[in-house]
């Protein structure tokens, strides 16, 4: 096994730990390697000196995403625990995000951004409920548990929440009469 896949199973407990014993020697993936373990899978990233775990319902999506081969490259990070029982993983493209309630989804692009800079899954939003998708005519969305990031190269990614959201989804979201949000859900004098 390569010396960086060796280290990254042996800091998860090797043999005993949530890996268990490899199931497959080193195969080549786009931009490095990978071993395949009792309990998950460990990818090496071609020139970098360590290796990152993938396990749980953060490999399964991942996999089903296309793994390194798909939108989401190689893994940047393995899998961290969150509060709550919650998951994280982050890649060259994006970041997964996986809770008991939402399951592990997809975000990439500018409402990753932008929920990173709310807060990630400890923003008002909370964990995500959809992957990111693609709207017609050019822009992306992506539903949280209390809100909603849209995103387009005419508005940028904006955060809708509360009563302000669900009038928004009730009058058919981005394909509706209001199309897509130009500014974030802001406080006013009053609780408005």
């Amino acid at each position: 096994l390569p010396a960086e896949v060796v280290a990254a199973w042996t800091a998860a407990g090797g043999e005993t730990g949530p890996l268990g014993y490899p199931t497959s020697s080193a195969s080549a993936v786009p931009g490095g390697r990978a071993v395949t373990f009792q309990g998950g899978t460990v990818y090496a990233e071609d020139g970098v000196a360590a290796g990152h775990v993938l396990t749980g319902p953060v490999l399964d999506r991942y996999l089903a995403a296309g793994g390194p081969a798909g939108e989401l490259g190689m893994p940047a990070s393995g899998v961290r625990q969150l509060s709550g029982g919650g998951l994280y993983a982050h890649f060259e493209y994006g970041s997964i995000y996986s809770s008991p309630a939402t399951g592990a989804r997809v975000l990439t692009g500018a409402v990753r951004g932008r929920w990173a800079t709310l807060g990630w899954e400890n923003s008002p939003l909370g964990y995500p409920t959809t992957d990111v998708t693609e709207l017609p005519g050019g822009g992306e969305l992506a539903s949280f548990v209390h809100g909603t990031i849209a995103w387009s190269p005419a508005t940028g990614a904006r955060a809708l929440t509360g009563p302000v959201r669900d009038a928004w989804v009730a009058a058919g979201g981005a394909g509706g009469a209001l199309g897509l949000p130009t500014s974030d859900v802001t406080g006013l004098a009053g609780g408005g």
